[in-house]
């Protein structure tokens, strides 16, 4: 083994090259190209990653068509189920009068319900005419049409069922439109008695001893009209509008349609400005209307030549007995405390002073209703989407309405000559 002594080659460290600036010399012309060759090349890169490619104009028309059209389809589809469907007419020949439509109708505007509409325009049976037992027909406005609550709660159905004397059968029958007055019940009384086949008497029901009374009204349905100290009932003239565009939005569930229709061409005209918006023909509510100073006796005397007029032209009208049935406007809540005063008492009071010297019964339902918030710690009238206490009857108004008349025809069968 060799005693030499290994050498070790170590690297030796590289030593930087120092560049002078200041002996560098790089000519500027050649510098602003580089600089701009790479400020264009920088700017398209970016440019081409922030923008996205623009979508033609068909394409925006085709995207927003397709989400008007869909919008508009769940509008449907959403407020068919929680709007009133239109009321439909149809020309009845028998009646002399158009008539809601045979088929089922939902409302909406106050309470919730589905009332089945059958011939003739009652709700009770599908064709009364088919019903055998003696009858009773329940003459009515939107008391008896009553949308408001279904078919089996309204007051002739709960009759029916308050009405279990296997003795003397009976069945009632509601006869009834919105906005009817005594006018027009006097004009259907015959052909509702040639289509019944055993009518025993008409239960008449009045709920406004005023305005369903007042002369000269101006209103779509028959009047009472005085001319020269004279009364008289002029028939109805009225026609349904726009079938076509009703008939359209049920077929097509489009309801909301009808209804914003409706409600705009009934709206006053807008004017867009700034300060008091003034109307032509508009209604002058600063000054008292002229029976605003009446007293109560005046009222009533004002009323009671009315009252006479009806009633006689009504027993005129038919061989059979009539019943008058009067909807308290009974109870109320006024500073917390049930109110069972009626403001039209003394109407009231008159009204059943005529029928009593004419030997008609005049059933009041005053302490009927009053009694019922008392035992069922409900109001008769009023729904969940309205107010609670006014308003047309519910259910328990209905059923409280039919307990009521079931009972006095009972404890006077004379009443409607009943066998």
């Amino acid at each position: 083994m060799s005693n030499e002594p290994i050498s070790k080659s170590v690297p030796q460290a590289t030593q930087p090259t120092i560049v002078s600036v200041e002996s560098t010399q790089v000519n500027p012309s050649v510098d602003g190209q580089l600089d701009g060759q790479l400020d264009g090349q920088l700017d398209g890169q970016l440019d081409g990653q922030l923008e996205k490619p623009r979508p033609s104009w068909r394409k925006l028309v085709v995207v927003w068509s397709l989400g008007a059209v869909l919008s508009v389809f769940l509008t449907a589809a959403i407020t068919s189920q929680v709007s009133s469907k239109p009321l439909r007419y149809e020309w009845n020949e028998e009646v002399q009068r158009y008539v809601v439509q045979p088929g089922e109708y939902q409302f909406f505007e106050e309470g919730i319900a589905t009332t089945s509409v059958g011939k003739y325009g009652s709700a009770t049976f599908p064709d009364f005419t088919e019903v055998e037992d003696p009858s009773v027909i329940f003459w009515g406005d939107s008391y008896i049409a009553a949308f408001q609550v279904p078919n089996e709660a309204k007051v002739p159905a709960a009759f029916n069922r308050e009405w279990n004397d296997s003795k003397t059968p009976l069945k009632a029958v509601g006869v009834g439109a919105l906005g009817w007055n005594m006018a027009d019940i006097y004009y259907q009384i015959p052909h509702y008695e040639r289509l019944s086949s055993d009518l025993r008497a008409h239960v008449i029901f009045v709920s406004d001893l005023d305005s369903d009374f007042e002369p000269n009204k101006s209103r779509r349905e028959s009047q009472i009209v005085e001319k020269d100290g004279e009364l008289s009932f002029v028939p109805s003239t009225w026609e349904p509008q726009h079938e076509g565009i009703k008939k359209l939005t049920v077929d097509t569930k489009f309801y909301f349609a009808w209804h914003l229709m409706k409600r705009f061409s009934t709206r006053p005209p807008i004017r867009f400005a700034v300060g008091p918006v003034a109307r032509e023909g508009a209604e002058d509510t600063s000054t008292e209307s002229p029976d605003a100073a009446e007293t109560p006796e005046q009222r009533v005397e004002r009323f009671e030549s009315s009252y006479r007029f009806v009633v006689d032209k009504l027993q005129e009208q038919t061989t059979k007995p009539i019943i008058f049935v009067y909807i308290a406007a009974v109870p109320g809540l006024a500073d917390g405390e049930l109110a069972t005063t009626d403001p039209n008492a003394d109407l009231v009071a008159s009204f059943a002073q005529i029928c009593t010297e004419r030997d008609i019964p005049f059933i009041n339902l005053e302490d009927a209703l009053i009694q019922a918030p008392r035992e069922n710690r409900a109001f008769p009238r009023g729904f969940a989407n309205a107010n609670p206490w006014t308003g047309h009857l519910n259910v328990l108004g209905h059923r409280t309405a039919a307990k009521a008349i079931a009972e006095y025809l009972r404890d006077n069968p004379h009443a409607i000559h009943a066998n």
